[in-house]
């Protein structure tokens, strides 16, 4: 089950993240897992590993962010990012909420309103104690997300 064939490749998807997505090292980086259990992508915050127990990933929140798109796909750049934002959407890490289509007769081509949801986990810095403590408590470590 570990050999899920996904819509894209991760490093691809990694390399090319969907509009409405910040860079902002100061709130965290985004990191994608490889497992099974990694159906979304973790926001790291500075200050944290990016690892988790697989047994773990259920228990964190989801933080779903709403977002609001209107594409011309006349234009080769808003076709780039409608093709990456559908991308998103299948491989699970944006959820869509509406879409509305409208034909433009003068461009030939479509018009593209699109609300979606952007959904991630949260993995949050842990003091050495805590860390220590869960290691203790659960006799295992937390594996690194690859």
């Amino acid at each position: 089950m570990a050999d899920l064939k996904r819509p894209i490749s991760l490093k691809e998807f990694a390399d090319n993240m969907p509009p409405g997505i910040l860079h902002d090292p100061s709130v965290g980086r985004y990191v994608f897992g490889s497992r099974v259990e990694d159906t979304l992508p973790y926001l790291v915050e500075p200050g944290a590993d990016a690892a988790v127990r697989p047994e773990e990933v259920l228990k964190i929140p989801v933080t779903q962010l709403a977002s609001v798109f209107t594409f011309d796909l006349s234009k080769e750049e808003h076709l780039k990012k409608y093709q990456t934002l559908v991308n998103a959407t299948a491989c699970g890490w944006h959820k869509t909420v509406f879409v509305e289509r409208h034909w433009d007769d003068k461009t030939k081509s479509m018009h593209v309103y699109i609300e979606v949801l952007n959904r991630y986990r949260v993995i949050k810095p842990q003091s050495e104690y805590d860390s220590i403590y869960e290691m203790m408590k659960t006799n295992t470590k937390p594996r690194p997300i690859m």
